[in-house]
This record gives structure tokens, sequence and C-alpha cells, in this order.
């Protein structure tokens, strides 16, 4: 703080902008290295110019180090000369950005240094500056032969995502150096999620023939030190997996398999974290953490990546048929973290759509439980429960379709999710039969009722310094999770999986499946 109340960042910043000598840059760029751990401190140097990269900078003559040195000697003594409103438009006109302009030097101690201070701010630089410029001069840096260069650049690329075919270079060069490949990967995960240009960062990776390194990190004996890791590339291929070409690509490397060997180990290594938490008084959550891990995430993280795995045939069939997964599935609905239950549920609801994944469900005795969480007041939990329960009913006889039906609507309708109206529990059909027919679509004009979570369509989420990794949020999967209100119409359209086979016709919510009511 008493840096900060001194204004040291301008002034340091003002050393680079106005005076050029290797050595006092190498001094100053140490110093912004070590400033820049403190937050405040690398939100002053980020404001002061440490990141930005003008455009009068670029229309600058190169000149040599020693004509650079005596043209701003010369400069120096002249200003003193002329009028203050030209001073100032002078120093506008030469003013450079101060880390960034190191990245050209020919000497490698100093881009190190210069890379090690933009790293730290670079989550910073994502918000206050332009880093157009800064991502032209960093994107070749990662095929440096300075290994130490290609993992700094690595890590600023992670906050400010972009370079998806460098990244992809740079993984396959470093593939054994985990401090390499975590940035990568959470760059590249970061890249292919809530991005308007997702769809070309997934075929660049899959033209860069990247998805089998990718999938070659899914290592479910790594070390407890490699989590951090596993998460990255785990959220990496729940993104990818969205991908129909991608999903295919990624079944056939194994990629499911290797998920469900990961949901596995994590799994046993919470419900030890559990009990042992469960024997202690204190109520901290620190054992739930391994490297800065928190296993509910990894749970979280790894459900959603394999019900976006098992969106194709030969996954969902894979996921079924796996010893002991459907059990340890069912389980986390008992738990009670909501994102947990919602990540569990959803992915029922995804192996659900076939036959056999739905006896499969059900002779786990998960029906009594989903049936429970149809009156969530988890909007979301509750017709995700509502979507399993109803894909279950589909291979029985038409009078249980016909109850399970009926049980359906009041639930929901004592769960605020469905108007009385909607749920039409006193009308008839024609031939006199208490079965109700589906809710129409309701106009425009009038209140929608339902809204799932849709396929995220969000701007990239805001950068992270390399210190907080593994503390962002789930790719962003929890901020679909709980909608406050269901608030898009209804309509009517039939499934068709990655092969061409066509299920029941089933209720669809902005691209997304919500129950059908019999």
């Amino acid at each position: 703080m008493i840096l900060l109340d001194s204004d040291l960042p301008a002034k340091v910043i003002h050393l680079f902008q106005t005076v050029r000598r290797e050595k006092l840059h190498y001094a100053l760029a140490r110093l912004i290295k070590v400033l820049s751990v403190c937050t405040e401190c690398k939100q002053g140097l980020v404001e002061a110019g440490a990141v930005q990269i003008h455009p009068t900078a670029s229309t600058i003559n190169p000149l040599s180090r020693t004509q650079a040195a005596a043209s701003t000697e010369v400069d120096n003594a002249n200003m003193s000369t002329l009028p203050s409103h030209i001073r100032l438009a002078r120093n506008l006109s030469v003013r450079r950005s101060a880390l960034t302009s190191l990245l050209s030097s020919s000497h490698d101690s100093l881009v190190l240094e210069a890379l090690w201070g933009l790293r730290n701010m670079s989550d910073q630089a994502f918000h206050l500056t332009d880093t157009n410029e800064l991502l032209r001069l960093l994107v070749p840096l990662l095929s440096s032969s300075v290994e130490h260069i290609a993992i700094c650049t690595a890590g600023c690329l992670c906050n400010l995502s972009c370079g998806v075919q460098a990244l992809c270079a740079c993984m396959r060069r470093f593939l054994s150096r985990e401090e390499v490949t975590e940035p990568v990967c959470a760059a590249l995960r970061n890249v292919t999620h809530r991005n308007s240009r997702t769809d070309t960062a997934l075929r660049q990776i899959q033209s860069a023939g990247a998805l089998g390194d990718i999938v070659g990190l899914l290592n479910a004996d790594s070390d407890p030190s490699q989590l951090p890791l596993v998460k990255a590339v785990v959220g990496l291929v729940r993104n990818l997996g969205l991908d129909r070409d991608c999903r295919c690509e990624l079944q056939k490397l194994g990629a499911t398999g290797r998920l469900i060997l990961i949901l596995k180990r994590a799994d046993g290594v919470f419900e030890e974290a559990t009990r042992r938490r469960g024997s202690i008084v204190s109520s901290s959550s620190e054992l739930s953490y391994i490297e800065g891990v928190r296993l509910e995430d990894l749970l979280e993280l790894t459900m959603v990546a394999l019900k976006s795995m098992a969106m194709h045939s030969p996954g969902r069939s894979e996921v079924i048929q796996a010893t002991s997964v459907i059990s340890l599935i069912v389980r986390y609905l008992y738990d009670q973290s909501e994102y947990l239950q919602l990540a569990s549920v959803s992915l029922l609801g995804e192996i659900a759509v076939t036959s056999d994944g739905a006896r499969a469900i059900e002779e786990q005795g998960a029906v009594a439980r989903i049936t429970e969480l149809v009156q969530s007041s988890n909007s979301a939990v509750a017709t995700y429960s509502a979507t399993v329960l109803h894909r279950i009913a589909q291979s029985k006889p038409v009078d249980y379709q016909r109850r399970l039906s009926q049980e359906l609507r009041q639930s929901l309708f004592d769960g605020g999710v469905v108007t009385g109206h909607e749920a039409g529990l006193s009308r008839s059909t024609p031939s006199g039969e208490t079965n109700p027919p589906l809710p129409l679509p309701r106009h425009a004009v009038e209140t929608p009722l339902l809204q799932l979570p849709d396929v995220p369509r969000d701007p990239l989420p805001n950068g992270h310094a390399h210190d907080t990794f593994h503390r962002d949020s789930v790719d962003g999967h929890r901020f679909n999770l709980l909608p406050a209100k269901f608030k898009r119409d209804l309509r009517l359209s039939t499934r068709a999986d990655g092969e061409g086979q066509t299920y029941t016709d089933s209720v669809f919510v902005e691209g997304r499946e919500a129950p059908q009511l019999i």
C-alpha cells in the first residue's frame, strides 16, 4: 500500500518509456515481476501502461540501440525549449509500452523476465487493455527453443485465450511437461467455451491432430500433483464433446473409457475425504482439496464431460456397460450438493435415452429418489428428473405411463414449474379418459413457462491469474444450472442421436430436452 501511495507503478512505467537502457530495463522488469504478485499493484501497473501497446508505437522507425539512446538524449535536451502543449504531444507520440517492448529483445533473459511479469498481469490486462498487439507478439514465442520462454508464454495465453494452432503445437512439443500442458489445455478450454468463434477453434484443434494428445493426457493414474492438469483436460474434453465430429473422434480414441476411470478414482478419493472429514469436529472443507483442486468440482465436471460423450451412441453404451458406473452416478443423487445432483441427473437423462439405459437406472433403485427430486426447489433438477422418469416410462404399459403422467403433472404443479391450467389436472380426453394431452406451445405474447440450461453462447469467461487456474468454476457450467424461472416456450420435436437413430417425440426448450407429459 505504501508503494501504491507513492505512485510507484506509474514511475516505473515512466522510466521504461523514457530511458532506453537494457540494464535498467532488466532491473525494472524484475521489479515489475515482484510487484505484479499483488493485485492492487498489478492493476496499477496495467493502468499505467505496463502491457498495452499503443498504435503510435508501431509507426516509430526502428533504430539501433546506439542511435536510439543518442536520439533520446538529444530529444530530452531540446524538450525544455518547447512550449508545454508541444512537449505533451511529443511525449504522447513516442510513448511506448513497457514489458511488451522487451519481447523482441535478442537477450533471452530479458524476454523471460518480461514474460514473467506479463503472465502475472495478463488476467488484469484482459479487462483493462487492448491486447491484440500483445497476442501477435506472444503467439510466435510458443515455438521458442527456450523451454521457460514457451512455458511463460503459455501461461499468458491461458488468461488471454488465443492462438489455437500455436497452442496445439506447443502442447505437442512439451507433452511430458505438466507446467506447459496445464496452461495450454486451460487456454484451449477457455477458447472453446462460451465464445462466438468456438466452431473455428474446434476445427483448428481437430485439424491440428491434437485430439489424440488431449486424450492421452486423461490419465486416471496421475499423481495427485497432476490433478490441476486432469481437471483442465476434462473441461476441454467436455467442450470438445459438444461437437458431433469431435465427439465421434474422441470416442474412437478412448476418451469415454478414460473419463470413466477418472470418475471412479475421483469418487474413491472423495469418499475417503468425506469419511476423514466426518471424523473431525471442524467443519473445514480443506480435506476436499488436493493441489488446489476441489474434488466436488472434479466429480461434477467429469460427469458433465461424460454427458457430452454419452450423446454419441457408442459412448452411451460404454457408460451403461461399465461396471458399477450407473450405481456410482445414482449415489450422487443423494448428495447434499445441488451441483452434483444436477450433474448426476442430467447424465442419467442422457443414459435413459435407450431402453437399456433406462432399465439399468431402474435396476439401481434410482426411480424413488428421482421421483423425490421432481419436487426439488432447483427447477433444473426438477425438470431433468421428470425427463428421466418419462424416458423410463416409455417401456412400461400404457396404464403405468398414464399414472406416471398424472404424478409428474401434480409434482410440477406443486413445485411451481407449471400452472394449474398447463398441468390440466382436471381435464379429460374426448373419450372420457383422464389422460390430458401434452401442453401445447404458448403464444409469444404470453408468459413462457419453461427454460432449460442452453448450450453456452456467452463471451469467453474472465481470465485468471496463474495462481487461480484451479479455483475457477467448472467451465461456466454452474452459471447455467440454476435458472430462476423457466422462461421459454415449449415445442415438440423428434430426437435423433449421432447415428441417425430416431427416438420418441420429446419436448424441447431452446434446443434442450424438457420432460414430456404423457
